[in-house]
């Protein structure tokens, strides 16, 4: 529990070791950091400094680790290295080496094959994201003591035999994700998962897996997505805490009794398929779960009611969107709610926002877009004090939105889409006002890097991305990432009718404006030239039509491309 600010460190040419992970301490890391030149070993996890990385630490010439897992530092690092050529061989003769990463590189060419008995003591070899390409040696099968091995996102054009890495005795990690290898399925390979913890076989062309299924007592990450396999969802390790089944061809139901596998599992995706069929209520068994994403596949029936009365407790993600689920939503959540991320989107879910969702005081995207939800608007979510998305568009929405008769504020509020509905009345000028994240200086959100994501368990190092959908210059665009410095409100396609309020002018770093297809009147407001951040704005096709004033874009926005006022 030792905590505080950091002192200003004196020079000091025999400090080796600074080890504050897991430590409460905050504030920014002094400048003088760089005069500990002898530092080898610095270990900053899991506290809570922010600020940029003062640049004197350049001068830790001597440093070999590095933690910086779980801040909030800023800014940028150095680029990952550029070194390029062929590997040299001569590399893995070292006698003493235990250690080779030469990931994020631009070596290319073969791995040359010259090496015979090779007797290194490595335990790491990482060759990741370089342009390698050709055979794998075969003195890569005779390092008995490696423990990792990660050859991902090469060009590999041979086929290995999955059974000869059987030969790497306490191999316990293997990562050939995105390699280019072709893996030739043997008798035998089932022997190389028994001793496997962690298994990458992601961005490949795998169709199928050979029967009968291993199902191995260590793996506890387990990483397919990406593939073309079309079988039943395998049956899991009990060991298993994150899996990624995602963007495959699995054209089944879940089993009835998948959750029983889930006990300790905290990620879980299978989207992005074209699994049918029904949640089954075995799903409630994982109690620990952080993240499930099922999105994107052709699931039917009811959400069950233990992810909001059970689970919500542990669980940060629930994506069910793109799904044909039916009936109200499920209500009761927890006191005690962690959810960070619901999108229930694009389905044929009825009935109201359930109001104990206001118990989810870390929810950061509610996507409800694309139901058949009828409400008013839910004034109480803005209450949230982490609330960034908020997504009502195409459902029976219908009303005023004016929260004026409670006590209201929209902190955090970056992206509001409301389009679609039956909303009715006029834009309450006051409401504008509460959008605190959208007044902030454009200075200030353009130097902002972050996204929004959700760190997974505390030693995982695993994020989760939300993206969602927004109109941009008359076209649907799916936003992968949502950055912060992104500010957006759509209220197009409603019944909204007065003028647009002056107060729209204060939102600074405003990106995107659509108020189209409604019945809004009067002038444009002189206020709207002060949206210098301006990228689209859309005011056409009202039902009664206004007075255009050009003072309103005297000064032009720079960022301004699409302008529709018909």
């Amino acid at each position: 529990m030792l905590g505080g600010s950091l002192p200003e460190f004196p020079s000091n040419r025999s400090r080796q070791k600074l080890d504050l992970g897991w430590a409460q301490f905050s504030g920014t890391l002094p400048k003088s950091i760089g005069n500990l030149s002898m530092l080898s070993y610095v270990d900053l996890a899991s506290c809570n400094f922010t600020g940029p990385l003062p640049s004197s630490m350049s001068n830790l010439t001597q440093l070999v680790y590095l933690d910086l897992f779980v801040n909030r530092f800023t800014g940028s690092l150095p680029s990952e290295n550029s070194l390029s050529g062929v590997i040299p061989a001569s590399l893995l003769s070292l006698p003493s080496l235990d250690i080779l990463d030469l990931s994020r590189n631009k070596f290319s060419g073969q791995i040359t094959d010259q090496l015979q008995n090779v007797n290194s003591p490595l335990t790491k070899i990482d060759l990741s994201a370089n342009n390698l390409e050709g055979p794998l040696p075969e003195f890569l099968f005779e390092l008995k003591h490696v423990i990792k091995l990660s050859l991902s996102s090469n060009n590999f054009s041979a086929t290995v035999k999955l059974d000869k890495f059987t030969k790497l005795q306490n191999l316990i990690d293997l990562d050939l994700s995105g390699s280019g290898l072709s893996v030739k399925y043997q008798t035998g390979y089932g022997e190389l998962l028994k001793i496997l913890s962690a298994l990458n076989l992601s961005l490949n062309q795998f169709t199928h897996f050979q029967e009968p299924y291993i199902i191995p007592d260590r793996l506890s990450t387990l990483d397919l997505h990406s593939n073309l396999l079309t079988e039943e969802i395998l049956s899991l390790p009990r060991s298993a805490f994150f899996v990624d089944l995602s963007n495959n061809k699995f054209a089944t139901s879940i089993p009835p009794d998948f959750g029983n596998y889930l006990l300790g599992v905290r990620f879980l995706s299978v989207a992005n398929n074209t699994i049918s069929g029904n949640i089954p209520d075995s799903l409630c068994k994982a109690t620990i779960l952080e993240v499930l994403d099922l999105s994107s596949n052709s699931l039917t029936g009811k959400v069950p009611m233990c992810f909001a009365e059970q689970m919500s407790n542990t669980l940060k993600i629930v994506n069910l969107g793109g799904n044909n689920l039916t009936s109200n939503l499920p209500g009761n959540f927890s006191e005690v709610c962690s959810l960070e991320t619901m999108d229930l989107s694009h389905n044929l879910l009825e009935g109201k926002i359930p109001q104990s969702l206001s118990n989810c005081r870390n929810l950061k995207v509610l996507n409800m877009g694309n139901n058949k939800i009828s409400d008013t608007f839910p004034c109480w979510l803005s209450s949230l004090p982490n609330l960034h998305v908020l997504v009502l568009h195409s459902n029976h929405f219908h009303g005023n939105i004016d929260c004026s008769g409670v006590n209201y504020s929209w902190p955090t509020l970056q992206i509001i889409d409301l389009a679609s509905n039956n909303f009715s009345g006029i834009l309450p000028r006051d409401s504008f006002l509460k959008m605190k994240a959208m007044m902030l200086d454009p200075a200030v959100t353009r130097s902002c890097p972050d996204l929004l994501q959700t760190g997974i368990g505390v030693m995982l190092k695993v994020y989760y991305l939300d993206k969602v959908s927004v109109t941009l210059k008359g076209l649907k665009v799916t936003m992968e990432k949502i950055f912060l410095s992104f500010i957006s409100i759509d209220f197009s396609n409603n019944n909204f009718v007065g003028c647009v309020p002056e107060t729209i002018g204060e939102l600074k770093s405003l990106y995107l404006l659509n108020l189209s297809h409604n019945a809004l009147t009067g002038q444009i407001p002189p206020a709207f030239g002060n949206l210098k951040q301006l990228g689209s704005l859309d005011l056409s096709i009202q039902q009664v039509g206004w007075a255009y004033s050009g003072a309103a874009f005297k000064y032009h926005p720079p960022f301004l491309l699409k302008f529709i006022i018909q």
